[in-house]
């Protein structure tokens, strides 16, 4: 559908009541018939003024499938991967021992909090001056804390109830928090 006054082709939102901030077009296109948002994906026959469509739309039997399908690829999508956080937070610690003056926090933690369970353990891989070099956290909160004088990569591996993945952290000190998002995909779909 295109625009009445200026010709351009309209988008969806363009359409619905709520969203148009001019107040002419807004007027003009009260009066058009429009079809369901539905009708091409679920054959729904309504045709009438765009003022009625959100009204019609509350009721359309077709709404439902389209929550339904909308309901099930978001389950496919959650079955098919995660995004994790990998982070560190610092601090200048005021009782430094041996000129290491930097208290610092390495972490990972599921983006959405209810994938967390999904994290079953995390191996840190610390610098080899560090004893012991390997960390492994089995319970959350992931996450390691030290005291140390620089910087260095940490290499991570996140264990999930299928496989690992791994990841590396270059550790940050010249902000208080670091982070990063990484997308995993499963190798297996995986329920939460």
């Amino acid at each position: 559908m295109d625009c009445p006054i200026c010709r351009s082709p309209l988008q969806f939102e363009e359409l619905r009541p709520a969203a148009s901030t001019h107040p002419e077009l807004q007027e003009r296109l009260d009066g058009l018939s429009v079809f369901c948002t539905h009708a091409q994906d679920y054959g729904c026959n309504f045709i009438g003024p765009r003022s009625e469509l959100d009204k019609h739309l509350r009721h359309c039997p077709h709404e439902s499938n389209y929550q339904l399908a909308e309901s099930e690829r978001q389950i496919q999508e959650r079955a098919r991967g995660m995004r994790v956080v990998v982070g560190n937070n610092h601090s200048i610690s005021n009782n430094p021992v041996f000129n290491n003056h930097h208290q610092w926090t390495v972490y990972v933690r599921a983006e959405d909090p209810q994938r967390q369970s999904l994290i079953t353990r995390v191996n840190f891989r610390l610098h080899p001056t560090f004893t012991p070099q390997e960390v492994m956290v089995d319970h959350p909160p992931f996450q390691v804390t030290r005291m140390g004088w620089g910087t260095f990569t940490v290499g991570i591996d996140v264990y999930l109830r299928n496989q690992v993945v791994s990841f590396e952290h270059e550790l940050n000190f010249s902000v208080p928090t670091e982070e990063s998002t990484h997308s995993i995909v499963f190798d297996q779909p995986v329920e939460d």
